[in-house]
């Protein structure tokens, strides 16, 4: 997935769902000190055939990261 740059400050997760199922998405970062949930967006749901976007602000607070 796509990774996070270290100066980064603000941070948004944008998931499409394409098809005629739903999907529940569990949000992880991948970071130099390990594996972070934000908090309050541990999961995602996105209807089918939608676009959900998340506002993460500033998650990863200064260290790189990616979406695992």
């Amino acid at each position: 997935m796509p990774g996070i740059p270290k100066d980064a400050t603000s941070v948004r997760l944008i998931a499409f769902t394409p098809g005629d199922s739903d999907a529940d998405l569990k949000v992880r970062l991948s970071s130099p000190t390990g594996m972070i949930t934000p908090a309050g967006h541990e999961t995602v749901h996105v209807k089918a055939g939608m676009t959900t976007a998340v506002d993460l602000g500033d998650v990863t607070r200064g260290d790189p990261g990616s979406w695992s």
